[in-house]
């Protein structure tokens, strides 16, 4: 099973089913109905897997505002950015300028199974969102582990 890695935590990852925006694959490009594990920090010590998920969507996308295929300002703030240029200036910071007006795909990704993590601090958090100290009702000064 392939890994479909995330070095942010996305609020996105909360939801049923999200989209993400992927550079073709070298080896083999992603495919609809493909099962993939979904991890967070994939190349990391702090490597963890949020669970498996299943590709329901690919379709072609580009950064360049005049191609055939542009990312909109929408699809933008669905992928968890606060519009279209700071999409840009993060994927040009991260792949460079001309890794990031090449094509890419949008991958639409339905969960099959997960786990849950505080998108705070990366605890294990048994199915909410955030841990104790990081939710709106904080009762402990510590995220504790399991």
């Amino acid at each position: 099973m392939r890994e479909l890695g995330f070095s942010v935590m996305w609020l996105k990852l909360n939801q049923e089913q999200y989209t993400t925006f992927r550079f073709p694959r070298k080896d083999k490009d992603w495919e609809v109905g493909e099962i993939v594990r979904v991890v967070f920090h994939p190349r990391s010590k702090d490597r963890k897997v949020l669970g498996t998920a299943q590709i329901m969507g690919k379709q072609p996308r580009t950064l360049a505002p005049y191609s055939p295929a542009p990312v909109t300002p929408e699809e933008a703030l669905e992928d968890g950015f606060e519009s279209l240029m700071i999409m840009r200036n993060w994927m040009r910071k991260r792949y460079g300028n001309l890794k990031a007006c090449n094509p890419m795909n949008k991958l639409t990704i339905l969960w099959v199974s997960r786990d849950t993590y505080c998108f705070q601090c990366g605890v294990r958090t048994h199915g909410m969102k955030f841990c104790e100290k990081h939710s709106q009702v904080a009762l402990e000064d510590d995220c504790a582990p399991d």
